[in-house]
Order: structure tokens, then C-alpha cells, then sequence
């Protein structure tokens, strides 16, 4: 009789994956443009009518506001080109750090962490078709008990769909923190 529900369920998710990938990657194209446009006016190799468009971290507030170039080199303000998206998610110490490398590791460091990041979409899709999300996060082991146990009897499966974004969120993080150690090992 209620059949039906599980095959909608996986239609929704699928349809809620693909969805929210186009969003990020139409997302990520414009953030890499405008990192792309940062980068070259910090190199000045930008436009001149567009040199007077320069973005700074405002150091006391955290809010970003629009100066001229010449305010910028007269005031040596610290520059971030980091995505909001990504600067969103990093942890602070790493951001702090970031903004004192010059713009092109900031990009390289942009590059890798998007490169090696998880999607939460993902692992929900992982966790609802064969409970593989642990696997897809690194966790080996847990994903071995996970599985024995058939998921906790049903009741770690259900916990799980609350600790996901979490989980995601933890190893981003622990990504930030191994891709800025290894671009600075390689730049010193």
C-alpha cells in the first residue's frame, strides 16, 4: 500500500542532490571569477578604470568595504580573496593566516580545498542508498561497526541523519587545516 513512499523519497533525493550541485557549481564559477579579478588587480594587471575597485578586510570589524587603491597602499591593509563560501566554513585560525599570504597561495589553497572537500548532499545520498557515508568521510573503522551492527539497529542509522552536516563539516575543517600546512611546508 505505502510502497510508493520509498521510491519517491529516492527520487526527491536524487532530484535535491542535482539541484543543489548546479547551484554550487554556477556558485563556484563566479567565485573563481571574481578571485581570478582580485588577483589581477592586486598584480595590477587589471583595467585601469577598474584599479579603484579593490576589496579589504576591514581588521576590526570583519566587515568588507570598498577602498581605492591608493588608500590601500597607504594604510598596508591585509587583503583576503577568499570565496564567502569557503571563508564561511574554514576554521579561524587557518583564515587568519590565509590573509597574510599573498593572493596567489590564497588561490592555490582555494584550488585544493575545493578539490578535496565533502559534500553533505553526498553523504546523505550515501547514508540512505547503502549507509556508505562513513566510508565516503574516511572513517573506515566506523564504517565496518556500522555495518555489523546494521546500523545500530536502525536507531545509529536515524542519529546519523541529524550528525551528517556535522560530520561533513568536521572533516572540511580537518582538510582546511592539512591543505594550509601543506602549502605553507612548500612555500617555506
Amino acid at each position: 500500500m505505502f510502497l510508493w513512499i520509498i521510491p519517491a523519497i529516492i527520487v526527491l533525493v536524487i532530484i535535491a542532490v542535482v539541484l543543489n550541485q548546479v547551484v554550487s557549481n554556477k556558485r563556484r564559477r563566479q567565485e573563481n571569477l571574481s578571485l581570478e579579478r582580485a588577483v589581477f588587480e592586486r598584480m595590477g594587471k587589471a583595467n585601469p578604470a577598474n584599479q579603484s575597485k579593490l576589496v579589504a578586510d576591514d581588521e576590526n570589524s570583519g566587515n568588507i568595504q570598498a577602498k581605492t587603491k591608493e588608500s590601500l597602499m597607504s594604510t598596508q591593509t591585509r587583503m583576503s580573496y577568499l570565496p564567502n563560501s569557503i571563508s564561511d566554513s574554514l576554521p579561524s585560525m587557518v583564515k587568519v593566516e590565509l590573509i597574510k599570504m599573498p593572493p596567489e597561495k590564497q588561490a592555490l589553497f582555494v584550488e585544493e580545498y575545493r578539490r578535496k572537500k565533502k559534500s553533505t548532499g553526498v553523504a546523505y545520498v550515501l547514508w540512505f542508498i547503502i549507509g556508505l557515508h562513513y566510508m565516503y568521510l574516511g572513517k573506515v573503522g566506523w564504517q565496518f561497526f556500522y555495518w555489523v551492527t546494521i546500523a545500530g539497529l536502525l536507531l545509529w542509522g536515524f542519529i546519523d541523519l541529524f550528525r551528517i552536516p556535522g560530520m561533513v563539516s568536521n572533516y572540511n575543517k580537518d582538510i582546511a587545516m592539512d591543505v594550509f600546512r601543506d602549502l605553507r611546508m612548500s612555500s617555506s
